[in-house]
């Protein structure tokens, strides 16, 4: 069993707020993807940075919290063995977006 899976679990459809039409798909894509991709045993260097990324909407969505921030997000990212400038590209866009999330969070508390 891959050991990131034992911090992540499969959500269910019952789990995500109302929404209206086009946006309640495109969450229940980011859901379905994330769904199909844990269940993966041994996920390629992109499947994790595309995990990562369903996991950042998830929690912008509120379907997360934000508790997995640091170590499910960052332990995905750092999963990635030889980033090649595509992937490297996505991952920087992931710790951009991490940084925003978490000052954003400051600004609120």
């Amino acid at each position: 069993m891959n050991p990131l899976n034992s911090r992540w679990k499969p959500i269910a459809a019952s789990a995500l707020p109302a929404a209206s039409g086009s946006r309640q798909q495109a969450v229940e894509r980011e859901r379905e993807r994330y769904n199909a991709l844990f269940h993966i045993e041994k996920r390629s260097d992109e499947e994790n940075i595309e995990m990562a990324e369903c996991c950042l909407v998830l929690i912008e969505k509120e379907i997360f919290t934000r508790k997995q921030l640091p170590t499910v997000v960052l332990r995905l990212i750092k999963s990635v063995k030889k980033p090649v400038a595509k992937l490297q590209k996505r991952i920087d866009a992931l710790y951009l977006k991490l940084a925003a999330m978490d000052a954003d969070k400051a600004t609120k508390d």
